[in-house]
């Protein structure tokens, strides 16, 4: 699954509270295809994948850490095509 949110802040300042957020909520910075993502394994063996672009977030859940990188993955390809 993919949610899609919109900041609505300007880049670097969405970029410095995603890792606030990140720091606080426990997800750990992981490399995608050489880009950084935010994982964590909430309850119930779900994964969860945050990626921002620009003052795009993207939230990918999964029941599997392959298949969030997969959702994740799509999100970064599409961004390439822009």
């Amino acid at each position: 699954m993919l949610g899609v949110a919109e900041a609505g802040y300007p880049t670097f300042v969405l970029r410095f509270l995603l890792g606030r957020f990140a720091e606080r909520g426990g997800l750990v910075e992981v490399d995608i295809d050489g880009e950084v993502a935010y994982h964590k394994e909430i309850e119930d063996g779900l994964h969860l994948l945050v990626k921002s672009f620009g003052s795009t977030m993207y939230f990918g859940v999964a029941t599997s850490r392959a298949d969030v990188d997969e959702v994740i993955l799509s999100v970064i390809e599409s961004q390439g095509l822009r």
